[in-house]
């Protein structure tokens, strides 16, 4: 029994369909990143590395100084940070990324990080910052023993980790 040419389109339609549908199917199921949703109030770290995979390269590439990590050490259990982020913003995209490597590398967790995401008006959605005075993002506000000893306000002077511990030796 032979196949008719109208046969043969069918066949090659249904495959077709069986494979877009496919890789629809595989598409829905991957994790989206990259997003242009801008993120606003409480966020987390988890949040940008799901959604933006810019947050993900940016965190792997940075290498804080070693040298200036272990003279930040002995503060690192009484730092506290407030973050203030947009997720549009190119600065917050190369700045907080490597603060959380930082993080990272003084053994400072999540919970002692409030991570504050902002529209291009300065506005945090449910968190009200207008209270912070944030003019520019992202904007680091550095708490030592409970009070604020300064900020890092768009990108470090130097590096984040020697703005930082120049801030604790003042």
């Amino acid at each position: 029994m032979g196949m008719t040419k109208h046969t043969g389109r069918v066949l090659v339609h249904w495959f077709a369909c069986f494979v877009l549908a496919s890789c629809s199917f595989l598409l829905a199921m991957k994790p989206q990143t990259d997003t242009d949703e801008i993120l606003e109030g409480r966020i987390s770290q988890r949040d940008l590395s799901d959604r933006y995979s810019w947050f993900v390269d940016a965190r792997q590439k940075y290498v804080p100084d070693a040298g200036v990590v272990n003279a930040l050490l002995p503060y690192s259990g009484q730092l506290e940070f407030v973050v203030v982020l947009g997720t549009w913003c190119s600065d917050s995209q190369k700045h907080v990324p490597a603060f959380y490597t930082l993080m990272d590398a003084l053994h400072i967790g999540d919970k002692h990080i409030e991570l504050i995401g902002v529209d291009r008006q300065k506005r945090g959605g449910m968190v009200d910052v207008a209270p912070l005075g944030i003019e520019y993002v992202p904007t680091f506000i550095v708490f030592y023993q409970g009070k604020e000893i300064g900020r890092i306000v768009e990108t470090p002077k130097v590096s984040l980790e020697k703005d930082l511990l120049q801030m604790l030796q003042n």
